[in-house]
């Protein structure tokens, strides 16, 4: 099986990369016209030892071939949104819902620290749990955000479940305790559990 990895490869980005291959037992990793990743990686899977053999194989680009900017990469983001909510030929319509803010429950992941600054030794900086599943109370900044839909039942099953889709937060009336989203079909949610991250939509 091939499996197309994204292209945030510094940081978390890295990290995350790192951890897929071992959760899912990759056995060649092919770095494409990288050279400090394909280092890093190198260095990275010759730790494991025996206990993970991993091959990691460097391929030159093709001439021509140049990396996307930024910016270009937002683009296109936001156009796979567009398309997910709308359809690619802008054949689709977006089916309108509202609920009780205590008829749904928003959850993130990370950014929590693990122990205190004060509890640390000294002159140690305090890292941040990338696996801590923390409740977000709803709010006006939410507004244009798209959540995925867990199917996990409770907060307990939050990591290891999949998303079965994505709404997009359109309006938070706070004095009413009510929220409005899209979903791209009009069927009821199957979960009432929401992921949030930092993606935001603006049609």
């Amino acid at each position: 099986a091939f499996i197309n990895s994204m292209g945030w490869v510094d940081g978390v980005g890295y990290q995350q990369l790192v951890h897929s291959a071992r959760a899912l037992k990759v056995d060649v990793i092919l770095v494409l016209g990288q050279d400090k990743l394909h280092a890093e990686l190198e260095k990275e899977f010759r730790k494991d030892g025996d206990a993970h053999k991993v091959e990691v194989v460097k391929l030159s680009k093709s001439g021509g071939v140049v990396t996307r900017p930024t910016a270009f990469r937002k683009t296109a983001r936001s156009a796979r949104t567009q398309e997910y909510f709308y359809g690619v030929d802008d054949d689709l319509r977006v089916t309108t819902h509202t609920a009780n803010f205590d008829e749904l429950a928003v959850f993130r992941v990370g950014g929590v620290y693990r122990v205190p600054a004060s509890a640390l030794p000294l002159g140690a900086e305090p890292v941040t749990n990338p696996l801590r599943v923390q409740s977000v109370q709803w709010s006006r900044e939410m507004i244009n955000s798209v959540l995925g839909v867990s199917h996990a039942k409770d907060q307990d099953e939050i990591l290891a479940t999949n998303v079965a889709g994505f709404v997009w937060v359109t309006d938070i009336d706070i004095p009413k305790g009510r929220v409005t989203y899209h979903t791209p079909c009009g069927e009821p949610l199957p979960s009432v559990n929401l992921l949030m991250g930092d993606l935001k939509f603006y049609a």
